[in-house]
């Protein structure tokens, strides 16, 4: 599954595909994904079809529909309360939800 894609071509909504994340979640806790478990562990980010950047936005609150912008239109290349370059592939950053509604990263 690439649900960043799916999103991103509005082959789903952005409300469908909580649902699909929350049924994955459901199906992981009764042990559908077991074939996948590595040392206790499941990789939840490559269930969903997420780099580890992509998944790290998404667990700081950054919605699909912006993770799913920034992987085809491009990351935030400046950090969006200092206007200092950023490079989101160094980490360093937080997600930022801005005045306008739309999102940034926040270089620490």
């Amino acid at each position: 599954m690439d649900i960043l894609l799916e999103v991103y071509n509005k082959r789903i909504s952005s409300s469908q595909a909580y649902e699909m994340i929350d049924k994955i979640r459901d199906d992981i806790d009764d042990g559908v994904y077991g074939n996948l478990l590595k040392m206790n562990r499941i990789d939840f980010a490559s269930i969903l079809g997420m780099d580890e950047y992509e998944y790290t936005a998404y667990c700081q609150g950054a919605p699909l529909s912006i993770i799913s912008q920034w992987r085809y239109c491009g990351w935030p290349c400046k950090c969006c309360k200092t206007n200092l370059p950023i490079d989101y592939k160094q980490y360093h950053w937080f997600v930022q939800e801005l005045n306008n509604g739309d999102y940034g990263l926040i270089k620490i």
